[in-house]
């Protein structure tokens, strides 16, 4: 980093003024998407027609498979597909993964029984996280 520059978010310039982030950037990223999430839900609340909204980013992307096609519509579907079908292989694969977790999870969990452990469960880990009251 060049001298006098100060890393981002650290709260003061590089004349030792302390500066805030905004508000949005000082909050825990889970926050931030529990915020965006909620603004999602109003907008599209707010949209009378879904379709409409969505129009100039179908068309965008039938418009880039068109390009890549070199203007041959018959390749650009084909370009869709494949487009269509790595998006599905990958949500197969990351389902695989996060079900090999789980499994994996699960036997550590069991491991951890015959040790007299108590396995952490989603509401345990609750329980710790809010300071030992679940809510």
């Amino acid at each position: 980093m060049p001298r006098g520059q100060t890393p981002v978010g650290t709260g003061s310039s590089p004349s030792g003024d302390d500066v805030s982030l905004p508000k949005l950037q000082r909050q825990p990223a889970s926050e931030r998407r529990l915020a965006a999430s909620q603004a999602s839900h109003e907008s599209w609340a707010q949209t009378a027609d879904r379709s409409a909204r969505t129009a100039p980013a179908r068309a965008a992307l039938e418009a880039k498979f068109l390009e890549q096609a070199h203007g041959d519509p018959v390749r650009a579907e084909h370009l869709r597909k494949a487009y269509f079908a790595r998006l599905t292989l990958l949500s197969i694969q990351a389902r695989r993964k996060s079900r090999e977790l789980r499994e994996a999870a699960d036997k550590a969990d069991a491991e951890l029984a015959t040790f007299g452990e108590a396995p952490r469960t989603a509401d345990a880990e609750l329980v710790h996280l809010r300071g030992g009251e679940l809510t």
